[in-house]
């Protein structure tokens, strides 16, 4: 498997528009067979956190993880399948 870096961002109503907090990414590394299963996993995961935390999944990305994000001791990873708790993956 390879490994992704994943990022999806959310809108939070709770705050203004102007606010920082009313847009917010959360990135991650997702080890997957391909970038597209990646995405569809990492969408999953995010679309479940949103609905969970009543806020708005607004789109993601996903690609192949830089080497600085492969380094990276803050990024959290996440296995193709693999549900895992909020505070994993730090949203």
């Amino acid at each position: 498997m390879t490994l992704f870096e994943y990022v999806a961002w959310f809108q939070d109503d709770m705050f203004e528009p102007g606010d920082q907090d009313h847009q917010w990414p959360a990135c991650f590394l997702l080890e997957a067979p391909s970038v597209e299963l990646a995405q569809q996993w990492g969408d999953r995961l995010a679309r479940s956190y949103a609905e969970r935390a009543e806020q708005l999944f607004l789109h993601s990305t996903a690609g192949t993880a830089t080497e600085a994000a492969r380094s990276s001791e803050s990024l959290p990873i996440v296995e193709y399948g693999e549900e895992v708790e909020d505070a994993h993956i730090g949203w």
